[in-house]
């Protein structure tokens, strides 16, 4: 199993309860530590994709958000309805939005009747959730600032805690005795061989060789360059972005800072979830994007990242930005020393950024595992997906 974020970790729990032994491969030193630790933890139902002009993205969110907290539940043995939810997001329009207030919101009525749809053909423990509302001048007023944002939407979409719940999948990762941990470590090779795969691996200890007869790869980053060294090539342009996450932790602000979260759509903006217990998650993507390539090799940008990355500067720019749009955050402003700023890679098709209207990253359907032989690679699309998906890839790598 290459690479323990939050798909390697699950697909991993998935082999060793169906009675596999599974080396988990991970660069980390400890699991879920880079994206899927550092990320907004949105449960996406599509609102956000309102660009897709093909239509299935939303399609593909539904049905990893209303599965992710069930499976979460089957893997560790946690009711679903202990997993915390952030109190849930309004998404508003700026008036330089690349859609305008109405095709926003025909896009969120398809969504809408895609979830009813889904609900009527499928079983889920997730809740139904409530279908979006636009709201009125004075309550949108209450916390955009009109002057930038001309409208907002109130939805039933909540993030979770993606440090709760790395916390929790990487105890159940440390207590199941068929999965050995190798941690610090880097992939550094894939080849055929005879019944299956070499990898090669190098840790603080140097190189290893070790063959395998599966190898699922769900490496974030390094997944397209380890897929093209076995011959599977994609014929696509990955573009592969650096993002800076902010946190805060600060109890004490629970109940002075009732800003609900918030998106702002369509186009180069960002994001405030509010957890409702003090933590709050922070992103301002012309701030947070810190580098990008559309190299399948992501190491020369990680490196640059490491050596200039100014977490000081992004924290203050970031709540700067937001504070022009949702001017209630200037509570948080005390608390600013308190804010931590992380990352991680994020992967997807397409050759231009989210400011480019026909960009492919306003699309997220194509996703999930294939199988080439005994190889299964895994695009986890969106942290809410990567439940499901790590089931799926489980499942595939078997049939080899």
């Amino acid at each position: 199993m290459l690479g323990a974020g939050i798909a390697g970790c699950i697909t991993a729990l998935e082999l060793a309860r169906q009675g596999h032994d599974v080396d988990l491969i991970d660069n980390g030193k400890i699991p879920m530590s880079q994206a899927s630790l550092h990320n907004e933890g949105k449960l996406h139902l599509g609102y956000v994709y309102a660009a897709d002009k093909s239509g299935p993205t939303c399609e593909r969110m539904i049905e990893g958000a209303l599965s992710f907290l069930p499976i979460l539940s089957q893997i560790t043995g946690v009711p679903a309805s202990s997993f915390a939810q952030s109190k849930p997001f309004l998404y508003g329009v700026p008036r330089d939005s690349q859609m305008s207030p109405d095709e926003i919101a025909a896009h969120f009525s398809r969504v809408d009747t895609a979830i009813a749809k889904f609900e009527r053909e499928h079983e889920t423990d997730a809740g139904t959730p409530a279908p979006h509302r636009r709201l009125t001048g004075n309550e949108y007023r209450q916390w955009f600032d009109p002057r930038l944002v001309g409208a907002a939407f109130a939805t039933d979409e909540r993030s979770v805690d993606t440090v709760g719940i790395a916390n929790l999948v990487s105890a159940c990762i440390y207590a199941e005795p068929r999965i050995e941990l190798r941690l610090g470590t880097t992939v550094e090779t894939a080849e055929a061989a005879p019944g299956g795969w070499d990898i090669t691996c190098r840790a603080a200890s140097g190189a290893e060789r070790l063959r395998y007869a599966g190898v699922v790869n769900a490496l974030w980053g390094d997944r397209l360059r380890l897929d093209s060294e076995i011959g599977v090539h994609s014929g696509r342009t990955c573009l592969l972005r650096y993002k800076a996450s902010v946190t805060l932790d600060a109890p004490g602000m629970a109940s002075t800072v009732n800003t609900p979260s918030a998106t702002l759509m369509v186009g180069s903006y960002g994001d405030f979830v509010n957890h409702g217990d003090g933590r709050f998650y922070l992103s301002w993507y012309p701030v947070c994007k810190l580098a990008e390539t559309s190299d399948i090799n992501p190491r020369p940008m990680l490196e640059m990242v490491t050596r200039e990355m100014d977490r000081e500067a992004i924290a203050s720019a970031t709540l700067e930005a937001l504070l022009r749009y949702l001017p209630s955050l200037s509570r948080l402003t005390p608390a600013l020393d308190r804010i931590r700023v992380g990352g991680g890679v994020i992967a997807a098709w397409g050759e231009t950024d989210i400011d480019d209207p026909e960009s492919g990253l306003h699309e997220r359907h194509e996703i999930g595992p294939t199988r080439h032989g005994s190889w299964v690679t895994l695009d986890t699309g969106k942290y809410c997906t990567a439940p499901l998906y790590a089931l799926r890839a489980a499942n595939l790598v078997l049939e080899a």
